[in-house]
């Protein structure tokens, strides 16, 4: 198969999953096929999911794969078992899913972890079969000298014969401290905290906006953030406590609030312990506006 693929030609893989009904003690099993071929001509990789005969354009994985060719890719859900839980995920526009609609709430068990496994088996199937890219030894050769070889001689700006080219810049004597920030993060063991940072004198109030996501293996964690992951919003499944802070608001996987003054703080758990949880903080001080990140 990957010689197949790495040759541009069609490839296909079936995959099997268990669908469970709320209502039913057993599982069935349900099957999805998966066409994937690599298209030198394009200009980016496609993918399409297709449900019996309704075309789903909005799932986009396979952007995440990092392959030598673009990658033409068709998932093609046929049996009724999965077709019915996917209808019921389907948002009112009919071009993504969504794990948490109330009716696919309702009827099944776990859907979250059967819509990951469709949106995912393209990328996933990628990255099993896409051929290994070759090793440049040669790549850096340009920025690097060869210790092997003789000292190159330079003229000096009189014209003279140096045997041995100056050296580089030298480092300084100390390294500078790195600059302070107005806030500390502190990562727990299913959440974080973020206190302000009352030691370095900043001026408060200060704005805060707050990026979460679930580490992925390949591609921007925030941009592949899905709703099945987590929603923030959700008080009783991510409880949070917190102090001389104000104006808190929640979106999907954001919290924007603002930092009233050098005790304020903000406390969230409940996310997977099992799962490395990616954060990203932006600030900016009210005063003066500046617009801070904290990578």
């Amino acid at each position: 198969m990957k010689k197949k693929f790495g040759d541009s030609d069609l490839v296909s893989v079936d995959f099997t999953i268990a669908v469970k009904k709320k209502n039913s003690k057993e599982a069935s099993p349900a099957k999805f096929r998966v066409f994937l071929q690599q298209d030198e001509s394009a200009e980016q990789s496609q993918e399409l999911f297709v449900r019996q005969d309704l075309g789903i354009d909005g799932e986009k994985r396979l952007k995440a794969a990092r392959t030598i060719s673009p990658v033409m890719a068709l998932t093609f859900i046929q049996d009724s078992n999965l077709s019915d839980l996917l209808v019921a995920a389907e948002e009112p526009t009919h071009r993504n899913w969504n794990a948490r609609r109330p009716k696919v709430v309702t009827q099944y068990n776990a859907p979250g972890d059967v819509l990951n496994a469709v949106r995912n088996a393209a990328l996933r199937l990628v990255q099993l079969i896409s051929p290994e890219g070759k090793k440049d030894e040669a790549a850096l050769a340009v920025y690097f000298a060869d210790p092997g070889s003789e000292a190159a001689k330079r003229l000096g700006g009189g014209g003279g014969v140096s045997d041995t080219p100056k050296g580089g810049p030298k480092f300084p004597e100390e390294i500078p401290k790195p600059k302070p920030k107005p806030v500390v993060l502190k990562i727990l063991n299913d959440g974080f905290e973020l206190h302000a940072n009352k030691s370095e004198g900043f001026i408060f109030p200060i704005d805060c906006k707050i990026t979460l996501a679930y580490a992925t293996s390949v591609g921007d964690a925030f941009k592949l953030w899905d709703a099945a992951d987590f929603w923030i919003g959700d008080e009783l499944l991510y409880p949070r406590k917190n102090s001389a802070v104000s104006n808190l608001i929640t979106a999907l996987n954001t919290m924007s609030f603002r930092l009233d003054d050098e005790t304020s703080w903000l406390s969230v758990s409940g996310f997977d312990s099992k799962r490395q949880l990616e954060i990203r903080v932006k600030y900016q001080e009210v005063l003066d506006g500046a617009d801070n990140e904290d990578n």
